[in-house]
């Protein structure tokens, strides 16, 4: 049964001749067909004896693929999409012919680990905290299955004596929501307001909940409604501005130098304040920019640690100021109080960037030739490919100064590796800024490749090669495409 004969080796290249057309075509729409009328052109598929490899390849190919719409057609108008790309789909034929389970670590520690990566990555773009974990499942009926399953189960553990749970949602959540419920046994409640919300949370106390929050707090209120509310309390407006009321509170807070424009490097100006007697706070939206930041100041030989949430009182962190604190926080804008002995920094304060930033606008080279190169995930070893020069080695991320006097800056860039233009000397080295990393993708072929010359012939010989096979798949395409319009077709 599991032997590897000469007819499964048939349909192995068959399977792969299929797969490497249908990818390499542009998705047909397709669409169903009756029952009755797939029935009645195939007949019973399950037989006592079986039909064999190649009669289900065809049946599938011919029949069965034909009566579905291809998910990544741009016409098909689907909540959960095809596979992003060709590689996504070209490793499903991996991962399937690799009979993998990643149920647990013990029978698939790799899977496991480069899903976990994958999560990762996704929990440092969304700002979660480090705690936050998940696991990817088929669809969003079955994300929001297993989210509300897990939640119900943390519940039972602060609210042990709850006998029937509640979930409280939009009104505009999706369907799943309502499917997911009736699987759990549970209650829903569909909510249109923030007030009805709060209603609803009393509804869910009943068998023994507790309410959550206090009714009265619900809704939104105008400035005057507020202003009544406040009793006997004081009212503080902050502003940039001087006011011309009587009252005023000058809080001493002083922006953040710009370092890009001063001769003076972000590390050099936060080990004067920690001298000073300064504590430092960097705060920066996702936990690998802090992890990158520590890098950093570790190589300037500067304390640091990351902290989850800063402490109640920054006193309490050490007796005498000697090291930066790196939390995780979305803040915009930096400032120092010198009352208070403390600078707060963002990660654009650090890195010169100000708060509305944006990288000038160029061709996304990377994002049509392949995998966008993360700086931070790239190993020493790991092989790139540079628009212009072609295939090189990774080294490492150095930083280099540039510019002189007050326009001195430091910059970080990609070292990069390349063939030695003549036999006997070392290989080239290339230093790619981290503001252009849009000219380089990783390298995905199955072999160690061989690494390019740079201002050679070779890469520009491989480019030309290259358009000339997409010249012909588009030859081909073509032709494909007269003949499945003079092809028969089924009403």
């Amino acid at each position: 049964m599991h032997e590897f004969t000469s007819e499964v080796e048939e349909l192995a290249k068959a399977v792969m001749e299929y797969s490497l057309a249908r990818l390499k075509s542009d998705p047909p729409l397709d669409g169903p067909r009756s029952e009755a009328d797939l029935y009645s052109e195939l007949g019973n598929t399950i037989t006592a004896g079986g039909l064999g490899g190649k009669k289900t390849l065809d049946i599938f190919t011919e029949t069965l693929a034909l009566a579905c719409i291809s998910t990544d057609h741009p016409r098909n108008l689907a909540f959960i999409p095809s596979a992003p790309s060709e590689y996504s789909n070209l490793f499903d034929l991996v991962v399937g012919a690799s009979s993998l389970y990643g149920g647990s670590w013990q029978e698939g520690a790799g899977a496991v680990f480069a899903e976990n990566q994958a999560l990762k990555w996704l929990i440092d773009i969304a700002g979660l905290p480090q705690s936050a974990g998940g696991v990817f499942v088929q669809g969003g009926t079955m994300g929001n299955l297993s989210a509300l399953v897990v939640a119900r189960d943390q519940a039972r553990k602060t609210h042990p004596d709850t006998q029937r749970w509640v979930i409280a949602c939009s009104a505009e959540s999706h369907s799943s929501i309502t499917s997911a419920a009736h699987v759990m046994d549970v209650d829903i409640l569909k909510i249109e307001t923030n007030e009805e919300f709060l209603h609803a949370a009393w509804d869910a106390a009943l068998e023994g909940a507790k309410a959550p929050i206090d009714l009265s707090a619900g809704g939104f209120k105008t400035l005057h409604e507020f202003t009544i509310g406040l009793d006997d309390r004081q009212l503080i407006s902050i502003s940039s501005f001087l006011a011309d009321e009587t009252q005023q509170i000058q809080l001493n807070l002083l922006e953040i130098p710009n370092f890009k424009g001063l001769d003076v490097e972000p590390v050099d100006y936060i080990a004067d304040q920690l001298a000073n007697g300064q504590q430092v706070v960097i705060a920066s939206p996702g936990h690998g920019t802090a992890e990158r930041i520590a890098e950093i100041l570790t190589t300037a030989k500067i304390p640091s640690k990351v902290l989850e949430e800063l402490p109640e009182s920054l006193a309490s962190v050490d007796e005498k100021v000697t090291e930066v604190i790196l939390i995780q926080a979305p803040i915009r804008k930096g400032f120092a109080s010198s009352d208070a002995k403390l600078i707060l920094l963002t990660d654009s304060d650090f890195f010169g960037r100000g708060a509305g930033y944006n990288q000038a606008k160029r061709p996304k080279l990377a994002a049509k030739r392949g995998q966008a190169v993360d700086p931070l995930a790239l190993k020493a070893g790991d092989y790139v490919v540079h628009e212009i020069h072609g295939i090189g080695r990774f080294v490492e991320m150095v930083q280099r100064q540039m510019g002189v006097g007050t326009h001195k800056h430091t910059r970080e860039y990609l070292t990069i590796e390349y063939a030695p233009s003549k036999r006997g000397l070392s290989g080239d080295v290339l230093y790619v800024p981290t503001d252009q990393l849009d000219f380089l993708t990783r390298y995905v072929g199955g072999e160690a490749p061989v690494l390019s010359k740079m201002g050679g012939s070779d890469w520009s010989k491989v480019k030309g090669n290259a358009r000339k096979a997409v010249r012909k798949i588009a030859i081909d395409l073509v032709k494909l495409y007269s003949a499945r319009m003079n092809a028969k077709g089924y009403a």
